[in-house]
């Protein structure tokens, strides 16, 4: 079994990742891959200047750096929630002697975040993934 990443680019710029747990079976002979898990996605939010391209250029440097912090915000959470859903589903869907396997190699990909979430974030988390959510 592997870990096989789809990546699809939105309108908005944004690209969004997803991981499933593959399996490689023979089929009548010939190779096929059958999915048994989906372990999670995330979407990497586009770059500013790309995400508001039609006013990045009339905004002030105060403003661009405003906006940076919040982009990095928007960026820590959907890599926090990513590994919010793996922890979720590791039990049910991974099976144990594979566990650390897959977890090195989604962590390759999307780096696990700090612990230190602000109030904001924490919040807005816990009303999307509502009883889920256990802060660490």
């Amino acid at each position: 079994m592997f870990v096989r990443w789809k990546t699809t680019k939105r309108a908005n710029g944004n690209v969004m990742h997803t991981a499933q747990l593959v399996e490689a079976v023979r089929v009548e002979g010939k190779p096929r891959q059958k999915v048994r898990a989906h372990l999670g996605s995330y979407t990497e939010v586009a770059p500013l200047e790309e995400r508001y391209r039609a006013f990045y250029d009339t905004w002030t440097d105060e403003d661009k750096a405003e906006r940076r912090v919040e982009y990095e915000k928007d960026a820590e959470m959907a890599r926090t929630m990513f590994w919010q859903v793996w922890d979720d589903r590791t039990e049910a869907q991974v099976p144990g002697e594979m566990r650390d396997t897959i977890y090195n190699a989604l962590s390759a990909r999307v780096p696990r975040p700090v612990d230190d979430i602000d109030t904001y974030h924490g919040s807005l988390m816990r009303r999307r993934l509502g009883k889920r959510y256990r802060h660490a």
